[in-house]
């Protein structure tokens, strides 16, 4: 994007393509389930300006009038298609430029020596979540900081605190002296004072010594809870954000329809039938859904842990009632995730099998789609208790995926990278030598990657 921020070039795609995008954030299935992103936005406006850079290109060597009617409808159909398509719902958007391309995922980084942290150590990278936990890093309290141990012997203890400069009374030093804490607290002029003992703190260098009048006892930690001076210093703790790759090539998906000359002019003639946009159409929705479950195959063979849901209902227990115990295993499986990937993981979204759906359909909370009549492949089949839900024959019939996206696209589980959006063939003639066919050839070119599967994981349900 030439260093161009996100929002900005969404701003640039709205006055280009303002129909179009106006259409995907206002009917577009995320419009109806999570909400319309800029990411979204983005991806749907460089698909558009990649096919208008392909009908260019087409035109620049003499192949513009080899698309046939696509040049009138192809901004239509990916905008609808795009509009439809469940992959958004399960899936980071990042179109390719070039064919051979790169898909990008964030790293946190601490520039700050701090709270058990290092300078330069990796916080949270994209493939296991949270790498180091913080504790004491941003905030501005040290507790439990270990400044001696006692041995029934020394009385006093002399150092300097880990973070300074230190904050006026907020330094308290404890021992165990004769099986009791005692306490030593600073007055705020840089004296340690207490029934124990006594001593001094300098608070712009961390220096202290503190005496107790019985040494602390043997196997005990003397240790000091202090508070950071954020304000006297010159530089708070850091953290960036650095981006690693990985790459991805866009894969070739096409498709072909052919009909007889005669066919075709009937149609026209009854029913209005433009027969070449109706072709481009039905192969552009054939190959988008072939394309949705491919990326939901990605995410099923790549799922981490399983969680078993068992649907037949204990003794004296109504299935009604049982079912409801299925909301406990998505609260597992969102467990799962958590514990695997090292973050949050709660689910954006289900993919079921057909068996499953049924079940999910009968669940409180449940809001079907508007019209799954005539609907194939992986689609949109509703909401539970507003997480989308996805029926796909790619899952088998008595098991459910849940996928976490991450929190944006470049820390998410599936990454679907689209290259070229839609292209046609030619309108050809004489097909296996006969001059009373034509044919049209559709094609797009895309990729689909795993990175991070552990934000995937499944539910089965058995049978006992």
């Amino acid at each position: 994007m030439e260093q161009i921020k996100l929002h900005e070039k969404v701003e640039q795609f709205f006055d280009k393509y303002s129909d179009y995008m106006t259409f995907f954030e206002n009917k577009s299935t995320v419009a109806k389930t999570r909400g319309v992103t800029n990411e979204d936005l983005f991806a749907l406006g460089t698909q558009l300006e990649q096919y208008e850079n392909f009908q260019a290109f087409s035109e620049a060597n003499g192949g513009y009038g080899d698309l046939g009617v696509l040049p009138n409808i192809a901004l239509d159909v990916i905008t609808a298609s795009t509009a439809q398509s469940p992959i958004p719902l399960i899936a980071s958007i990042q179109p390719l430029q070039e064919q051979q391309g790169t898909i990008y995922f964030k790293n946190v980084i601490a520039e700050t020596t701090r709270g058990g942290v290092v300078d330069n150590d990796v916080l949270v990278d994209p493939i296991h979540g949270r790498v180091k936990r913080t504790t004491n890093y941003a905030g501005e309290d040290i507790k439990g900081e270990v400044i001696g141990a006692g041995d029934d012997a020394t009385l006093t203890f002399s150092g300097t605190v880990v973070y300074m400069p230190v904050r006026k009374r907020e330094v308290e030093v404890y021992a165990t002296v004769g099986g009791e804490q005692k306490k030593l607290i600073d007055d705020g002029q840089g004296n340690l004072i207490g029934v124990g003992g006594s001593g001094v703190i300098n608070y712009e260098s961390g220096a202290f010594s503190a005496t107790f009048l019985v040494a602390p006892e043997a196997g005990s930690d003397v240790t000091v809870n202090y508070a950071t001076n954020f304000e006297a210093l010159t530089e708070i703790p850091t953290i960036r954000s650095e981006f690693d790759s990985l790459p991805i090539r866009a894969r070739t998906y096409a498709l072909r329809s052919d009909i007889g000359l005669f066919k075709s002019y009937s149609l026209g003639k009854r029913f209005g039938i433009n027969v070449e946009e109706t072709m481009a159409k039905d192969l552009t929705q054939e190959l988008t859904t072939e394309v949705a479950s491919n990326v939901v195959m990605e995410a099923y063979v790549n799922a981490t842990g399983n969680i078993d849901w068992n649907k037949t209902a204990p003794a004296g227990i109504s299935f009604t009632e049982h079912k409801l115990t299925f909301f406990d295993a998505l609260a597992y499986a969102e467990s799962m995730i958590l514990n695997n990937a090292g973050r949050s993981g709660g689910a954006s979204a289900l993919v079921a099998g057909h068996q499953a759906t049924a079940i999910i359909r009968t669940l409180p909370g449940f809001k079907p789609a508007g019209d799954l009549n005539a609907v194939l492949g992986t689609h949109f089949f509703g909401t539970l208790d507003g997480k989308p839900v996805l029926r796909s024959s790619v899952v088998p019939d008595q098991e459910i995926l849940m996928i976490s996206k991450g929190t944006s696209m470049f820390d998410t589980s599936l990454v679907y990278a689209p290259y070229l959006p839609l292209f046609v063939t030619n309108m050809t003639d004489g097909i296996d030598h006969n001059p009373l066919k034509s044919q049209k050839g559709v094609a797009l070119q895309a990729g689909m990657l795993a990175p991070v599967p552990t934000l995937i994981t499944k539910i089965t349900i058995v049978t006992a």
